[in-house]
């Protein structure tokens, strides 16, 4: 009972020290060339893929401003995953874009600002190919839209077609966080 006891106020003890820290020491991403990171019996392939993404507001507000005077649709890569497995993007769009499917990536889209829409459909008709396992314009067999407003979050899984719709005077600005999935097939190839 009290090796129990000890072990519990140990706990603790442990967990209000921990609480106690200043929140930014638990925010910044530690260097790849500490000494642990190279001391673990871990393959380096899962030692990069136990490192966690962080992506702060002051990044996010920084890039919002830096597009905020563009007359134009800009969009960027702001961060990649260690085990680039995961990319995260933002975007400032100023018109609708062309109908896009892939192969191997979900889309979580996080709407930052302005109004619009994300039509998705069965599949394209008419599409090029952009990569491999990618395809790019055309048209939807059939679709439907969802409409986004300011703090939405929508998933649109892999094999999805999808467009983004711009409605209204304001950009639809919006973070998207691309997943591959190495499991699901390529399904267009090049055929060269």
């Amino acid at each position: 009972m009290q090796h129990s006891l000890i072990g519990f106020l140990l706990l603790a003890e442990i967990s209000a020290a921990g609480a106690q820290q200043p929140a930014k020491e638990f925010t910044t991403r530690m260097p790849a060339s500490t000494t642990s990171a190279r001391r673990s019996k871990l393959p380096l392939a899962e030692q990069m893929r136990r490192r966690p993404d962080i992506l702060t507001g002051e990044v996010l507000s920084d890039h919002a401003s830096q597009f905020a005077s563009s007359k134009r649709t800009l969009g960027e890569t702001i961060l990649m995953s260690s085990d680039e497995k995961t990319f995260y993007l933002f975007v400032h769009r100023t018109e609708n874009s062309r109908p896009e499917v892939h192969a191997r990536w979900d889309d979580f889209v996080i709407v930052k600002s302005g109004t619009g829409a994300i039509e998705m459909g069965d599949s394209l008709v008419g599409s090029e190919l952009r990569a491999m396992g990618e395809r790019i314009g055309g048209r939807f067999h059939q679709s439907y839209q969802v409409l986004v407003h300011p703090g939405d979050i929508v998933r649109i899984p892999a094999v999805v077609p999808h467009a983004f719709i711009v409605s209204g005077k304001e950009p639809l600005v919006y973070l998207v966080i691309k997943q591959r999935h190495l499991e699901l097939p390529i399904r267009w190839r090049d055929p060269n």
